[in-house]
C-alpha cells in the first residue's frame, strides 16, 4: 500500500517575517512547531536516518517537489542513465557547503554510499541498494554509479542524504556523536535533541537553497494522534501531522489549513523466501492476487492511498507497466492448489485449495481466523500476538489465544492429517469449548 500524510496548519504558522498574524501562542511567525507520531533513532544517514529525502538537516543528490516528481537536489540536474540501465552519472551543483562552512564535493557521496554499503554499518534498510556495484568520483562535481544489473528505481534511491566525510568519517559510524550532533547541506541545523519530547532547529544562513523564511522549527514528539490533534485545536502547535479522519475534522476550521501530501510511504507484509512454503511459487502468487489491495487501502489508510505492487508508485516515471496484479480470489485458488497456514514459524494446517477456500473450510482455529481476514469474509480480530521464536511455548504455540483450549494443549500437537491442533475443526465447524 502506498499512504498519504496529512498535515493541518494555522494559516499564519509558516509565513514570512513581519507577516501580520501570529502563530499558535503567540509565537512570532518566523517560528514554527509541529507534532510529530514517530521519534528517529538516529539522525545519521549512513544509519537510515531521512532515507526517503525527508530530512531538514541533509539533502540527497535528487529531491521531490510536491507532486512527488524527482527534481535535482545537490546534483545539478537529472542524472544520465547509460542505454543499458547500468550506469547513472550525476553531476554535482556548484557552491554547496556543509553548515559547517565546508565544501561539499564527490567524495562526501562516493564516502555517504560505500559506508551504508560496508557489512559493519548497521543501516537496516542497505538491502535497498543493493544494485550498487561501485560509486566513484570523476573529480570533485561528478559522481558514476554502477550497477550490477539495470534497477529502474535506481534514481529514486538517491534521494538518500549525504554525509560529511570529513565529519562522519572520523567517527565511529554505529555509535559516534555524528547519530546525534549532525551536520549536513540541508536547510535546517540542529539546535538541541530533547530524546522523548522535541527536536529543534533553526536556519541554516549557508542553505544553497536560501535561507529559509522560517528560522525557528521545532518538531514536537507527541506519539498519539488525538493528542496531537487536541493540542493543534488549542493553539499549542502550528501544524500537526495527521492521519486522514482526524485531518478531515480541521478542514471547516476558517484559522487552520488542511494540506493532503503525496508520501513515499510503501508498507507491505514480506514472507521469507528460503521457507519451504512461503518461499514456494505457486504460494507467493496466490497469496499476491489473493489480497485485495484497493480494501486495504479504503479500510486502513481510509482511502487516503493507492494500490501498491513493489517499491515504485504506480505513478512513477519509473513504474514497469503491467506490472498491476487484479484481486481474484478464484485465480488464486486455481494456482494454490495446497495451502500451508504457519503461525509463530511452525505448520498448523496443511490443506487443499478447494477444501481449505470452500468445504469443509479451514480445521486449525488460526487458519479460520486468517480465512476470515480476506476481504468479502467477516473478521473478528484474534486478541494477543504471536509469541517471540526464541519464546515459544513447549505446547500448542496458538493455546494462548485459542477459545478452544485446554489442558491438553500444554503438549506440543502433532501434524496429523493436515492439521496440528488438539481440537480441529470437524466437517461442521464446532461451536467453541466452554
Amino acid at each position: 500500500m502506498a499512504a498519504v500524510a496529512a498535515l493541518s496548519v494555522t494559516a499564519a504558522a509558516c509565513s514570512a517575517p513581519g507577516a501580520s498574524g501570529g502563530a499558535g501562542k503567540g509565537r512570532a511567525a518566523s517560528s514554527a512547531v509541529v507534532g510529530i507520531a514517530y521519534e528517529p533513532d538516529t539522525l545519521s544517514p549512513l544509519l537510515g536516518y531521512g532515507k526517503d529525502g525527508n530530512s531538514k538537516i541533509f539533502d540527497g543528490l535528487l529531491t521531490r517537489d510536491a507532486d512527488m516528481e524527482l527534481k535535482p537536489a545537490l546534483a545539478a540536474a537529472l542524472p544520465k542513465v547509460s542505454a543499458d540501465g547500468r550506469t547513472y552519472t550525476y553531476k554535482l551543483r556548484d557552491g554547496v557547503r556543509f553548515s559547517d562552512g565546508k565544501p561539499f564535493s564527490a567524495k562526501d557521496v562516493v564516502f555517504t554510499y560505500e559506508t551504508i554499503l560496508d557489512k559493519k554499518t548497521n543501516n537496516a534498510s542497505k538491502t535497498e541498494l543493493d544494485a550498487v556495484d561501485t560509486v566513484e568520483a570523476k573529480g570533485d562535481d561528478t559522481v558514476v554509479f554502477r550497477l550490477k544489473y539495470p534497477y529502474a528505481p535506481f534514481a529514486e534511491r538517491t534521494v538518500l542524504p549525504i554525509a560529511p566525510e570529513h565529519i562522519a568519517g572520523k567517527r565511529d559510524v554505529n555509535t559516534g556523536d555524528f547519530t546525534t550532533k549532525p551536520v549536513g547541506t540541508g536547510p535546517y541545523t540542529l539546535v538541541k535533541w530533547s530524546k522523548g519530547e522535541k527536536l529543534t532547529f533553526k536556519a541554516n544562513p549557508r542553505y544553497w537553497g536560501g535561507e529559509p523564511k522560517v528560522r525557528n522549527f521545532t518538531m514536537a514528539i507527541i506519539k498519539d494522534d488525538d493528542v496531537r490533534a487536541t493540542r493543534l485545536r488549542s493553539g499549542d502547535l502550528d501544524g500537526a501531522v495527521l492521519p486522514p479522519d482526524l485531518a478531515a475534522t480541521f478542514k471547516s476550521d476558517g484559522d487552520k489549513k488542511t494540506y493532503a501530501a503525496r508520501t513515499f510511504d510503501y508498507r507491505v507484509v514480506t514472507l521469507p523466501t528460503g521457507n519451504k512454503v512461503a518461499g514456494d511459487t505457486a504460494v507467493r502468487r496466490a497469496l499476491d492476487i489473493g489480497v485485495d489491495r484497493k480494501a486495504m487501502v479504503d479500510s486502513i489508510l481510509y482511502g487516503a492511498g493507492k494500490e501498491a505492487y513493489g517499491p515504485v508508485p504506480i505513478d512513477s516515471p519509473w513504474f514497469t507497466e503491467g506490472a498491476e496484479r487484479t484481486h481474484d480470489l478464484a485465480a488464486a485458488e486455481r494456482i494454490a492448489d495446497r495451502v500451508a497456514v504457519m503461525y509463530a514459524s511452525r505448520i498448523v494446517e496443511l490443506a487443499d485449495a478447494s477444501g481449505f477456500f470452500g468445504s469443509p473450510g479451514p480445521r486449525h482455529p488460526y487458519a479460520r481466523g486468517l480465512l476470515g481476514a480476506l476481504p468479502e469474509r467477516e473478521f473478528t480480530p484474534i486478541p494477543g500476538m504471536p509469541p517471540e521464536l526464541g519464546a515459544l511455548p513447549a505446547g500448542c504455540a496458538f493455546a494462548a489465544r485459542c477459545d478452544r483450549a485446554t489442558g491438553i494443549c500444554g503438549t506440543r500437537p502433532a501434524l496429523a492429517d493436515g492439521v496440528a491442533c488438539h481440537h480441529p475443526a470437524t466437517v461442521e465447524l464446532e461451536a467453541p469449548h466452554a
